[in-house]
């Protein structure tokens, strides 16, 4: 029996949908997704009063702001509106507000020069009484975090003539506002109608919790002198930290706001090394340097002493007692001497290199500001060098206040990722005040993580399956998990690599214990592995999986007397919902359940026990919910309130159902797919089908899917509302055979639905994208089952895409075929025939189905020319194929002209063959490449 939250839930959410006769409703198309909304930015108060979210065009369009109370249950809006922040005392909602679309796009059509456009103003309203004051001209600003009273807004170039000013030198040209020299930062006082104005500030940061303010300026001759300021916004005192020229960044304040740090280049020669200092400022002690280039813990080697970084921002331990900054070695510089036809420009490539050359082309901005960290003792007025080129990886608490860090190199192992996917590492742990480097392990396989007080590096090793652990204080290694009661890897893992973990939800205090998942449970598990680990819930006895949601993004510890608020999820009817469980009892209590999709990104306010999430199934938008509630206490009914509306003109639209189906595949197995059926659905009547896929999508039976102009599949609602069935078959994968996989369960689950007489056997196409692009290919090699097909992003031939490059990454292709997602599971040297087999390419005469395919020429994933070898291969055998090429355009298309332009030629492509519809001009004649870009035929 449904309960009875799930019922009222359920004519609450979706009773708009069926309240107008299906008779009279429209048929979505691709040009309604633009009038759909979806929701964004959303924050609540911390007396969980207020809510504010962003309610923003699918597409493009102006968004709207909306400000809505929990007492009165209003909602006030705001046109054009969006990135809103209430100031810590909750109450005034700052926030931007832009010019119409359709103004700036009809201006720059009228050719107005980007600085005449219309330029954004920063809107600033207080919830009380309803006052609202404009700034306009506001090209970003910063609220406080902790502390209210002032905000900063920096104010857009200004473009005017400057005036001389009369009181510096005749000679002086007048000072322009722009990047070198800074622009005008406002500084607006919230409980008083006042301003006061920075000139030329070039950067600045907020205190977390005090109203401290630092900045520099170029300076103003009749104003502050250039330098670095620290500005006290209760006093109006300018502090003046360092008066001097130069390049001011990473500006940073320790948590209680008593210590800053800044990096300056106050080199006036332009040196092509610069010499940046980092400088620090106390309370107590005031402004020092604090590193150089030459300081005594830098390095000196041959070719110049390393250098204070400017890519590493200062970053002070949450406790204040450290300051980390970045330090690197002497960069390279280029021979300036040489004209350009007198550089040689070659690559050479060795089979030693570490990385391909193609990876190190991608990685030249990154190398040219690799740095390492050090960290300077605040109390103890010491700086210790902590990374070099050989320990180049770095992991610290979060609040950096343990004395330890762990550090690990792959450099050794790195080769090996080209066939391997992954790089084994050297693992150390670090001790922060003396830099001494003690082995964790070596060539290991794992990503360590270091526990919230730095007492315990923790890993999961892929070779043992298994949690791993290293004690910083005993200097002990302990195997966590062992797998003997149940598994606590991926026990769906079909790829021939190691499983991967289900992760773990945080420590609790003291460090005492750590709470890891496997596939359905939470269990404690001690960091040391002297006790068996405990389970805490018990769902799997109930093919239910329980995860954890951090209520408080601030939480160090789960507190072992508390409440955990639990994310539930039913593996069989995909139901979802919340509960607590207690951890010193273990008592589970649902809250709320019901046949939806719950979000586990659930927002607490700060300092009331208030609760925003949403809920939603195929047919309900997942609007936002408010609800009070209870640690441990269950909801006896329903109490939310319903905050936003987001689509009301769903109602108004053809939509559609969803539905789990189930069949067995040749070899026997049990599989499970979805069915959306289109609204009017009639069982005695026969319908064209699609077919998408990617490997296991049933577990999203309760999604919602809004209309849109998706990059790379087909949008199941608007196919329904156009009378179409849409089926998601699950795949499910053995090693050394994807394509035949595939085969099995797509034409399986088609013939299972077929057989059911809905059906029409004669119009069922099938799409798919990337992984399911390459297995849209095969399939078509092997039946004559559809009308016609879209294969998106292509593998046509494994044999050369094994040795191809990701562009995007620079990375080889061999690991994907050795350990994941291709699922060969060896080279091509030992298994060339499974490589032959699976590629579509070798059996392409056997192909009758008409294919669409789409490969851009800027695919960062897939090289594009596997879409040229499957479509060049069709053409020379005469089969019908068309190929969509977006320029510069990636894996998929991204501009939404060129989204909406692939989904409406795929609709068009299915009508032809699935509904009967008109055969379009592109599908007779092409796009001409003299016509590109002005007839889209």
């Amino acid at each position: 029996m449904k309960s009875i939250f799930t019922i009222l839930l359920a004519c609450f959410c979706i009773g708009v949908v069926s309240a107008q006769n299906p008779g009279t409703k429209k048929i979505l198309d691709h040009e309604a997704a633009h009038i759909w909304k979806q929701i964004k930015e959303t924050q609540v108060t911390t007396n969980g009063e207020w809510v504010a979210y962003v309610l923003s065009p699918n597409t493009e369009g102006d968004a709207q702001l909306a400000l809505w109370n929990a007492r009165t249950q209003k909602t006030r809006w705001f046109e054009r509106a969006d990135q809103a922040h209430f100031t810590a005392n909750d109450s005034t909602l700052v926030f931007r507000v832009q010019a119409p679309l359709d103004t700036l796009k009809e201006q720059r059509r009228r050719k107005v020069k980007k600085d005449d456009l219309p330029k954004d103003s920063l809107f600033i309203y207080q919830m009380a009484t309803g006052k609202l004051r404009k700034i306009p001209d506001v090209s970003s600003f910063s609220v406080p975090e902790e502390w209210s009273g002032w905000l900063v807004c920096k104010l857009e170039e200004d473009k005017s003539k400057p005036k001389k000013d009369s009181t510096a030198a005749s000679k002086e040209k007048p000072k322009k506002e722009g990047k070198e020299n800074g622009y005008r930062l406002l500084l607006v006082d919230l409980n008083r109608d006042r301003m006061d104005t920075v000139f030329f500030a070039t950067s600045y940061t907020l205190a977390k919790k005090h109203p401290l303010m630092a900045f520099h300026t170029s300076g103003k001759p009749d104003g502050l002198a250039e330098g670095a300021y620290l500005l006290n916004f209760a006093s109006g005192i300018y502090l003046p930290l360092l008066k001097s020229e130069g390049e001011y960044k990473g500006f940073r304040f320790s948590e209680d706001g008593s210590q800053l740090a800044f990096l300056v280049n106050r080199d006036t020669t332009k040196a092509r090394i610069k010499p940046w200092e980092l400088r620090y400022w106390s309370r107590t002690g005031g402004i020092k340097l604090l590193a150089q280039t030459g300081s005594s813990f830098l390095p000196i080697e041959a070719d110049g002493n390393w250098v204070i970084s400017e890519y590493g921002t200062p970053e002070f331990s949450e406790d204040g007692t450290k300051l980390f900054f970045g330090v690197a070695p002497p960069p390279i510089l280029e021979d300036t001497t040489l004209l350009p036809e007198e550089k040689v420009m070659v690559e050479v490539w060795t089979w030693e290199d570490p990385d391909l050359y193609t990876e190190q082309n991608v990685q030249v901005k990154s190398k040219r500001q690799e740095h390492f960290p050090a960290v300077y003792f605040t109390k103890k007025d010491e700086t210790v060098l902590l990374g070099s080129p050989e320990l180049p990886s770095w992991r610290f608490t979060p609040d950096r206040n343990a004395n330890w860090a762990v550090a690990y190199t792959d450099e050794p192992y790195r080769v090996a990722r080209q066939w391997e996917g992954e790089a084994n590492k050297d693992m150390y742990i670090v001790n922060l005040e003396s830099g001494a480097q003690t082995p964790i392990g070596f060539n290991l396989r794992g990503s360590p993580a270091l526990s919230p007080g730095g007492g315990y590096v923790v890993w999961w090793s892929d070779p043992d399956s298994a949690w791993f652990s290293y004690n910083t204080r005993s200097t002990g290694l302990n195997q966590l998990t062992n797998n003997d009661i149940y598994p606590y890897y991926d026990e769906r893992n079909d790829v021939p690599d190691y499983p991967s973990p289900y992760g773990y939800a945080g420590w609790l205090k003291n460090e005492e214990a750590l709470i890891i998942y496997d596939k359905n449970d939470l269990w404690v598990v001690d960091p040391n592995g002297a006790v068996q680990p405990r389970r805490l819930t018990k769902g799997r006895t109930k093919n239910v999986v329980y995860r954890y949601i951090r209520l408080d993004p601030e939480e160090k510890y789960i507190d072992p007397a508390g409440e955990l608020f639990l994310h539930v999820f039913n593996e069989t009817t995909r139901d979802e919902g919340y509960a607590w469980l207690n951890l010193s009892t273990g008592k589970l209590t649902p809250w709320y359940q019901g046949e939806f999709a719950f979000t586990s990104r659930v927002l607490k306010a700060k300092k009331a026990n208030v609760a925003i999430f949403t809920c939603e199934n195929f047919q309900t938008f997942p609007d936002l919910l408010y609800s009070e509630f209870q640690p441990g206490v269950k909801m006896a009914d329903p109490k939310f309130k319903r905050i936003s509306n987001a689509n009301p003109q769903q109602k108004d639209y053809k939509w559609g159902a969803i539905e789990l189906v189930d069949w067995t595949s040749p070899s026997g197995e049990s599989l499970e797919g979805l069915l959306v059926k289109p609204e009017d659905f009639d069982p005695e009547k026969q319908y064209p089908m699609m077919v998408y896929f990617y490997e296991r999508l049933s577990d999203r039976l309760h999604r919602h899917q809004a209309p849109d102009v998706h990059r790379s599949s087909i949008n199941a609602t608007i196919y329904a509302s156009q009378g179409y069935l849409v089926f998601y078959p699950d795949i499910h994968y053995t090693v050394g055979f994807p394509g035949k996989d595939a085969y099995d369960a797509v034409t399986s689950g088609v013939s299972k639905l077929i057989d059911l007489g809905f059906v029409d056997k004669n119009r069922v196409g099938l799409q798919g994208h990337s992984w399911g692009g390459y297995q849209t290919a095969y399939i078509i090699t092997r039946t004559n089952m559809f009308a016609c097909a879209e294969a998106g992003a292509p593998v046509a031939n494994m044999t050369s895409a094994y040795g191809g490059i990701r562009w995007a990454s620079g990375r080889n292709r061999q690991f994907q075929y050795e350990h994941t997602q291709s699922r060969i599971g060896g080279s091509l040297w030992e298994y060339p025939n499974r490589y032959i087999e699976n590629s579509p390419l070798f059996s392409l005469d056997k192909v009758e189905t008409p294919l669409l395919i789409l490969h851009n020429d800027a695919d960062g994933a897939v090289p594009w020319y596997q879409g040229i070898e499957l479509f060049t291969g069709l053409r020379r055998l005469g089969r019908p194929c068309w190929l969509l090429n977006y320029n510069d355009e990636p894996h998929w298309p991204v501009k939404l002209q060129n989204r909406i332009d692939f989904q409406t030629r795929m609709l068009d492509f299915f009508n032809f063959y699935l509904q009967d519809g008109p055969k379009p001009e592109w599908m007779d004649r092409g796009v001409p490449a003299i016509e590109k870009g002005m007839n889209r035929g």
